[in-house]
């Protein structure tokens, strides 16, 4: 619970939620990024995913976890109750998620709709 926690209030204020997209394909990808590679760590022992090392001059060296698709949905399911910032985007997330099928088959009419649903409330809320 209080990983659950902390992690929540970290991806609430360092975290993104957003859509790889190749042609007519999307997936979700959930990062959070930090200065300090043991939060990045954390994440990674608790919930898999991978961490990416960036420089940006004149910056520090940041730190960015990342998890995508159906590895998404342990960290955002753990998280949900507990996010205040981005709590509907998570709900959105989860609900994207549900819409993912099984490598190689053709994702359903019905899911292509529900996507379109779902990404257009992410649009509202992210402002887009």
């Amino acid at each position: 619970m209080i990983l659950e926690a902390y992690a929540a209030g970290l991806f609430d204020g360092e975290g993104s939620i957003y859509l790889n997209r190749a042609g007519t394909l999307a997936t979700i990808s959930v990062t959070v990024t930090n200065t300090d590679k043991r939060v990045c760590q954390v994440f990674n022992s608790q919930w898999g995913g991978r961490i990416i090392e960036e420089k940006r001059e004149p910056y520090k060296l940041i730190y960015r976890w990342k998890v995508h698709g159906k590895k998404a949905r342990p960290f955002l399911i753990g998280i949900h109750e507990y996010s205040i910032v981005k709590h509907d985007l998570i709900t959105l997330a989860l609900q994207w998620i549900d819409t993912i099928g099984t490598p190689k088959v053709a994702v359903t009419r019905d899911n292509i709709k529900k996507r379109a649903t779902i990404l257009n409330k992410i649009h509202s809320i992210k402002g887009k």
